[in-house]
């Protein structure tokens, strides 16, 4: 009876210790919370072939009403991350910034792929809603920004062809130079947007203190080297 006693008491003290683990854990994220993206880049002007996707697509650019709508009638699986991808591109066309386009299956004209795309007029703007996350676009940059690949479509290929056919038309408008901003952690998107052309050249840190009252951000190069280890 006695040794029982005592197991119950080290299982309740382990587990007070790994609640209070987790309590402390959470409290220091709040405190200071770090994200790491890389920034990608494409020569508009070089010749590039893009890959295909599994299924037959077509591309167009669309109305922030359109955008909308799509959204609003995709089948999500109702997680809580894909509520807020959701929420985050509602609020995009809800501001009405920049080019939003859609990749749709050619057959079944179902909607399969929704990004952006921003130019140097739009950095004023692109600087109050994203809250500083981008630098200021040159007259010969172009932003890609808030891909989304619909829920039914996802593992076709789609990302990398229809990122690339958006490239195209980008650069049928003059655009010189492509970016994009991948979070370190996405692996499958930096190999996406890799398979569009799009290269690694620059890598942003972000930290928020203090539940993000206070935020710090930097942009570093990235060497050869370490651009080519986030793509094997």
């Amino acid at each position: 009876m006695a040794n029982t006693l005592e197991t119950l008491k080290l299982a309740l003290h382990s587990l007070r210790q790994r609640d209070a683990k987790r309590v402390l854990l959470g409290v220091r994220n709040q405190i200071v919370r770090s994200s790491v993206s890389i920034g990608l880049r494409r020569d508009l002007s070089e010749p590039f072939v893009g890959p295909a996707a599994r299924v037959p697509l077509l591309v167009r650019e669309v109305s922030p009403s359109e955008v909308t709508a799509i959204l609003y009638s995709a089948a999500l699986d109702g997680s809580l991350h894909e509520r807020r991808d959701r929420e985050v591109r509602l609020a995009h066309a809800s501001e009405k910034l920049g080019r939003a386009f859609i990749a749709y299956a050619a057959e079944s004209h179902q909607p399969c792929f929704i990004q952006w795309i921003m130019s140097a007029a739009d950095n004023p703007r692109m600087k109050r809603f994203f809250r500083g996350r981008f630098p200021p676009l040159k007259p010969e940059e172009v932003l890609f920004e808030n891909a989304l690949t619909l829920p039914l479509f996802r593992g076709l290929g789609i990302m990398s062809c229809a990122m690339s056919r958006i490239a195209e038309i980008a650069a049928q408008r003059g655009f010189r130079y492509g970016l994009t901003f991948v979070a370190e952690s996405n692996v499958a998107s930096l190999r996406a947007c890799a398979k569009a052309g799009f290269s690694p050249s620059v890598v942003r840190r972000d930290r928020a203190i203090c539940m993000g009252l206070l935020r710090q951000r930097r942009f570093d190069p990235l060497s050869p080297a370490a651009a080519a280890s986030l793509l094997r």
